[in-house]
C-alpha cells in the first residue's frame, strides 16, 4: 500500500460532494487534513484513484493525486493526528 496526498479544489460546494466525501472515506485509511486536502492510503494507482473519484466532480472542480514519500514531518497538530501520521506514513514508498 501506498500514502497518497489528494488536493480538491472545488467550485462549489454542492449535494454531490456528499458522494466524493464517501468514497474517500472507503480508501484503506484517510485523514481529511482541510476541507481541500486529504491524506490516503490505498493500494491504488493515483490514476486508479483519478477513474474513482472524478465522477463526483463537476467540470470546474480541480484533481490532484499524489504519491508521498517516506521523508515526512508536520508540526501544530494534536496527538490524535501525529499517531495517525505516525502510523500511516512511516516505511511507505
Amino acid at each position: 500500500m501506498s500514502a497518497y496526498i489528494i488536493v480538491l479544489d472545488l467550485k462549489r460546494r454542492r449535494k454531490s460532494y456528499t458522494e466524493l466525501d464517501e468514497r474517500l472515506a472507503r480508501f484503506d485509511a484517510c485523514w481529511q487534513v482541510r476541507d481541500d486536502l486529504w491524506m490516503v492510503i490505498s493500494e491504488c494507482s493515483s490514476a486508479e484513484m483519478h477513474e474513482q473519484l472524478r465522477p463526483h466532480l463537476g467540470t470546474e472542480d480541480k484533481l490532484f493525486i499524489a504519491r508521498t514519500e517516506s521523508d515526512s514531518s508536520w508540526s501544530g497538530y494534536g496527538q490524535r493526528v501525529s499517531t495517525w501520521l505516525s502510523q500511516n506514513l512511516s516505511n511507505r514508498i
